[in-house]
């Protein structure tokens, strides 16, 4: 007798053993490819995360001030504490072994987080799709947020698994938010987790995380009071101890205003202003969420918040978007899920870097695609993408209802479309405008000293009855500016601003023999640049830069630069296309 055979299902079809194998296999070729990468990297580059651990325990235990450790690259410890106590045992180990365990630890938080998502927030039962889990923590480990984790050995991934853990009650009821309230105590942005638990109502989860942060603080303070108040009074508000927030990698709202060109006092206040409304609509659709019984969803999207919100968000702070982008490829609609598709290509290739490959229309559309994470990040935030998941099953809402979430809806398309359009056309910063080549040393001293005559002394000249410290020519091409000066003998120091915000680059100064200094840099686009001067005991001069090609147009030129009849013809000379006004 002939059987017939049922038609094979998608989920028949993901249960199938050959599947799981093939995806245990492509995370294993995965996991061992990106330790390569580690392997291959350069040194200094190597694991630079895990450096600043190892050594920091290492030196905090010889009772040396745990803030002014270094590492061999510059960088200091920034985390509170508590977190150099849970990081002590990685210095007792040579930093090979340390590396070793710590990347292990990290590939098997990747797979505990697949299964985690899978089983948990997807409501994937391991038994019918077993290879679910592992096909999340492949897209997990080869994303760039996974990648840099990986690379940099960071901590930030044990830190998503603790919150995401807790937050959809792996721990049991009895010991919901202990979890959430360590991670606080190590890295401070989980404390917006508490904040969801009481909005949401879950009052004892959040009473739970707020004594063990409190506690795990406490017990820090006991063990290591100094360090403990440089912390809490000092070290916890110097942004410049986390690095060049400016740069790509931070796609946070704050970084990503730095790099518009803003003055920092405007920044500060949008920052604020955007951030609190990010997180408002965050913890209202999070909410939601929770009522409806999508805790998953909820601890996300609280997660996604913590991103936005945050002053610094490094690639590998950026597992929530990742999350979220896989939670919208696994729900219902073809909306969410081409936005889940998108999204997650956004979280695994540098779209930025490509766009300025192949080369951006305009500075505008280059800024887009350098800021993309932080813009998708923000549209999940305030958008109903994830919320909407949790209305399946629900009663359809009447006419008129209906008809104010289709106003809504297209009001916010609207709103989307107008701000990347207006982006499009602003005359932004470019990727190019933040690059900055100081001269080796000696090179702008080697230029003929004795063609510099016009002024005297030939570092300054006298407009309108004052002294100019500094003096300087320009020259310009599609590549960038090229920046050739003099500087008196009493300048200590001069700083090339790439645009407000930015990290300052000093600019070497070269003795010349005749009682000045010579300096010379190349730059990209400067319509944003500033070039800032410091005389004795470094104090500021202000800002010499309105000669810089772009900010000539914008700025008079006799309060930064010299008028036509003070330019030195050496610089002429010198640099052809001068931009001596």
């Amino acid at each position: 007798m002939t059987s017939v055979q049922e038609p094979q299902t998608a989920a028949s079809a993901w249960s199938r053993p050959a599947v799981r194998r093939l995806a245990v296999a492509g995370f294993a070729v995965a996991a061992s490819v990106s330790c390569l990468l580690v392997l291959r990297s350069a040194a200094d580059d190597q694991l630079a995360d895990l450096r600043v651990y190892w050594g920091a325990v290492r030196w905090a235990a010889h009772g040396l001030p745990l803030y002014e450790f270094r590492a061999d690259n510059g960088d200091p410890f920034t985390y509170p504490p508590f977190a150099s106590l849970l990081l002590a045992p990685i210095g007792r180990l040579p930093f090979v072994a340390a590396g070793i365990v710590w990347t292990v630890i990290s590939l098997a938080a990747i797979v505990a987080l697949g299964r985690l998502v899978a089983v948990k927030a997807l409501a994937t039962p391991a038994a019918t799709r077993p290879a679910v889990p592992w096909l999340v923590a492949l897209g997990v480990l080869v994303s760039a947020p996974g990648q840099s984790n990986i690379h940099f050995g960071q901590v930030s991934l044990l830190l998503v698994l603790a919150c995401l853990a807790d937050g959809l009650g792996v721990t049991g009821p009895r010991w919901r938010g202990l979890l959430i309230g360590v991670a606080a105590a190590v890295k401070l942005t989980p404390l917006l987790f508490i904040g969801y638990l009481l909005v949401s109502g879950q009052r004892r989860a959040a009473a739970r995380a707020g004594t063990a942060f409190a506690a795990a603080t406490a017990l820090a303070w006991l063990l290591d009071p100094t360090d403990s108040r440089q912390f809490w009074t000092s070290a916890v508000f110097a942004t410049d101890r986390i690095g060049d927030i400016t740069a790509l990698g931070n796609q946070s709202v704050n970084g990503m205003m730095l790099r518009a060109g803003l003055p920092t006092t405007v920044v500060f206040t949008t920052w604020l202003a955007t951030a609190g409304a990010l997180v408002a609509a965050a913890m209202w659709r999070a909410r939601r969420l929770h009522r409806d019984g999508q805790e998953g969803h909820a601890i996300v999207l609280v997660g996604c918040a913590t991103v936005a919100a945050s002053p610094v968000s490094w690639t590998h702070h950026q597992f929530w978007t990742l999350l979220a982008a896989m939670l919208l490829l696994a729900s219902t609609g073809t909306t969410r899920r081409v936005a889940g598709a998108v999204l997650l290509v956004l979280m695994t290739l540098n779209v930025g870097t490509i766009i300025a490959a192949v080369g951006a229309p305009t500075p505008g559309a280059g800024y887009l695609a350098d800021n993309v994470r932080a813009l998708a990040t923000c549209l999940v935030c305030t958008t109903a993408l994830l919320a909407a998941t949790s209305r399946q099953g629900q009663a359809q809402p009447d006419p008129a209802t209906a008809r104010r979430r289709t106003l809504a809806r297209r009001g916010l398309v609207s709103a989307v479309a107008a701000t990347f359009a207006l982006f499009l056309v602003l005359p932004v910063p470019t990727r190019g405008g933040m690059t900055i080549t100081p001269a080796p040393a000696g090179a702008a001293a080697t230029h003929a000293h004795d063609s510099w005559p016009t002024c005297e002394p030939a570092w300054a000249c006298r407009i309108g009855g004052e002294l100019y410290p500094i003096n300087y020519g320009a020259s310009w091409s599609d590549d960038g500016v090229t920046v050739l000066g003099l500087a008196g003998a009493d300048i200590t120091r001069i700083d090339y601003v790439p645009a407000p915000g930015r990290k300052p680059v000093t600019i070497r100064l070269d003795q010349t023999g005749h009682g000045d200094q010579a300096f010379q840099f190349a730059a990209g686009d400067t319509t944003y640049a500033q070039l800032l001067v410091y005389g004795a005991d470094n104090q500021p001069l202000g800002d010499y830069g309105g000669k810089l090609p772009g900010r000539m147009t914008a700025e008079p030129h006799h309060r930064f630069g010299l008028t036509r009849t003070h330019c030195h013809a050496a610089i002429r000379a010198a640099v052809p296309s001068s931009g001596c006004p």
